[in-house]
């Protein structure tokens, strides 16, 4: 028994050590997110963003997916109310700068992938799943996703002035 699992280990490491990664292109990468404020559409992204997509060079198939989001890149278009959202009582920058997303596992819906992962944010991670098209450009891939998220389930805000979700929406570009 443990022959044949040290014999499965030694195949199956050398194909996950081969996946070739791919780089986020932050200047072709969009993070944006909407939420209401009074009712109103605010609509912001995360102008700096970074992260990898590893692909299965046998299968074509996606196998992990990182992505990070610097907090103090929010923008929504004013100013002041961007200064406050990096407060402790919103993102709290100081002491969480950034948001994280880590696959845990990537599988194929026909052309829609369901991704499972953690996303962290504001020193609480939560699972969550996402569906994305993940297609092939070049010699670069595109993933685009829309989700929601709870903004309360990471201590998000306070205020009952703001909707509970936030939209999210994903247009990222990775290259080799």
């Amino acid at each position: 028994m443990q022959k044949a699992s040290i014999f499965g280990l030694l195949i199956c490491v050398p194909l996950w050590l081969n996946a070739q990664t791919y780089l986020l292109h932050p200047s072709k990468s969009k993070v944006n997110f909407t939420i209401k404020n009074l009712g109103i559409e605010v609509d912001g992204n995360f102008s700096s963003v970074k992260g990898q997509l590893n692909i299965n060079p046998h299968s074509g198939h996606p196998e992990f997916l990182f992505g990070e989001v610097e907090v103090n890149s929010i923008e929504t278009g004013i100013a002041m109310r961007d200064r406050h959202l990096l407060k402790s009582d919103y993102f709290n920058a100081a002491r969480h700068p950034n948001i994280k997303f880590r696959s845990e596992s990537i599988n194929s819906s026909g052309k829609v992938w369901q991704i499972k992962g953690w996303l962290s944010m504001k020193g609480i991670s939560r699972p969550i799943q996402i569906q994305a098209e993940i297609t092939k450009t070049g010699n670069g891939y595109l993933l685009k996703s829309k989700f929601s998220i709870r903004r309360s389930s990471f201590n998000i805000g306070d205020s009952a002035l703001l909707s509970e979700d936030v939209n999210i929406d994903l247009n990222l570009s990775f290259t080799p």
